[in-house]
């Protein structure tokens, strides 16, 4: 697939983000004036539970399905029934232990949240199944389309449960609504692959890299979850409801910008699984591309973040606010992280997937354990920056040992992405600066002004020497 043909990928997919994170602003504007910060805490911990669950039933299903080289219908209607199969003793499993989740989490609202979610972990290895298949047969334009319809539609049904019966339950409607609707539609188009079931017996050649898959899953959940766990068990409830909020101007358009970039380049991954040299190249490359997307972005959503928060979401939830900046990192790091972990895993080198997951683990130990002792939760999120710094630290110097990155080159196009995010920023950041504190004298306003035109003199002096610009025009996503 050619890099142009990636990057179309990448914006059908991403349009559809685009579109559905502008109608989830006013959703989450609407909501938070409808149910109370400890509400959202119980939807966060849910949700968070039932996806170590999904973890496991979904297995390596869909990388399965993007990395083989040959993808027939007998290979896909096996890998139909394992959706089936897994599915159900997922929800099941989740069913029975919902009360003991509960326990875990300190929380006993919990357990009606999990009956309800045991429908979206049945449904799962179906949706990413689907998923697969579709990315594999470059059906971009389809998925972007249909996700944008699945999570308005899904919306909107939230929207319509919570007006008649105001209960936090009503917030798990929106996303097992929009799952289901996305599956019957990719589903419908790969009919002729998926339609049908077949023996498992034919599955022994995928268990060892499923298996490999889950317990790399279940060990980043465990990485992921820790802070929360901690906050659930030690500090406040509401604490999360801010999180879950803050979640929404940081941490969601990134992992809608994450999944994009995954699903569009990690197809072609699969190439590399016999060919380091290749790797060495084609790594290195998409990473710096992507570090001038991601770090802009990233600094970006955690200004208006900060700023912009409060006013949004409305009365009672300015501490959200503080945690939009950690958050907006996390989400942004995560990225070039997950589009790195997606090449790994499919090349096979799982040590190095668990010898970065250890460096993260590291990381949010130090951050529980220092909040532990000082009774400060405000280490936590610091914590949680650390460890995904850590973690794709680790990830590049191991990948580089193997012979697939460059490090100078990478380290040297992150710095220059970096310096350009900056100077991007700056005139952004003391603008709201001003407005949040009525501070819009002479200086200030002469001060962001010779700044904003710095730095475009300086973009503009330098355009065509950029290396991301260089390398637009190598992979022909424009015109030389």
């Amino acid at each position: 697939m050619s890099g142009k043909s990636i990057f179309r990928g990448f914006l059908w997919t991403y349009g559809a983000q685009i579109g559905s994170s502008l109608i989830q602003l006013a959703y989450a504007a609407t909501t938070s004036r409808l149910i109370h910060s400890e509400g959202f805490g119980v939807f966060a911990i849910a949700l968070s539970t039932s996806s170590l669950i999904s973890l496991i039933v979904n297995g390596g299903i869909s990388q399965t399905a993007l990395r083989s080289e040959k993808l027939d219908s007998d290979t896909t209607k096996i890998l139909q029934t394992y959706a089936l199969v897994s599915g159900t003793f997922g929800a099941l499993f989740l069913i029975l232990t919902a009360k003991l989740w509960g326990s875990v989490w300190g929380t006993p609202q919990l357990t009606d949240a999990l009956l309800i979610l045991s429908a979206g972990v049945f449904i799962g290895p179906f949706a990413v199944l689907a998923s697969g298949v579709s990315r594999r047969n470059g059906l971009f334009r389809l998925i972007g389309i249909a996700t944008l319809l699945a999570n308005i539609s899904g919306m909107a049904v939230g929207l319509i449960c919570l007006s008649f019966w105001h209960s936090s339950l009503c917030l798990l409607i929106s996303p097992l609504f929009s799952q289901g609707v996305l599956t019957i539609v990719l589903i419908s188009r790969n009919r002729v692959q998926l339609f049908g079931f077949k023996s498992l017996r034919g599955l022994s050649d995928f268990t060892r890299y499923n298996i490999s898959v889950i317990l790399t899953k279940i060990a980043s959940y465990v990485v992921l979850t820790l802070p929360l766990l901690i906050i659930s068990r030690f500090f406040n409830l509401k604490i999360i409801g801010f999180m879950n909020r803050a979640d929404v101007f940081t941490t969601l358009p990134l992992a809608q910008i994450q999944v994009a970039l995954v699903q569009a380049i990690s197809p072609e991954f699969r190439h590399d699984r016999n060919s380091p040299s290749r790797a060495n190249t084609i790594w290195t490359d998409i990473l710096v591309l992507f570090s001038w997307l991601v770090f802009p972005i990233t600094l970006l959503l955690a200004t208006i973040g900060y700023f912009v928060t409060p006013a949004v979401l409305g009365p009672g939830w300015s501490e959200a606010a503080y945690f939009s900046i950690p958050l907006a990192l996390i989400g942004g790091l995560q990225i070039l992280v997950s589009v790195l972990n997606s090449a790994i895993e499919t090349v096979g080198s799982f040590r190095v997937v668990w010898l970065a997951l250890l460096a993260a683990l590291i990381g949010n130990g130090f951050g529980a354990l220092f909040a532990l002792m000082y009774r400060d939760f405000f280490w936590l999120p610091v914590g949680m920056v650390i460890s995904v710094l850590l973690q794709h630290l680790a990830q590049i110097v191991a990948s580089a040992s193997r012979g697939f990155l460059q490090l100078k080159a990478l380290f040297r196009g992150y710095f220059m992405s970096l310096i350009f995010s900056l100077m991007l920023c700056s005139p952004l950041v003391l603008t709201l600066y001003c407005w949040q504190h009525n501070a819009f004298s002479i200086g200030f306003m002469s001060l962001t002004l010779l700044i904003t035109i710095f730095n475009l003199f300086w973009m503009v002096r330098n355009a065509k020497s950029l290396v991301v610009v260089n390398l637009l025009k190598k992979y022909r996503i424009i015109s030389k």
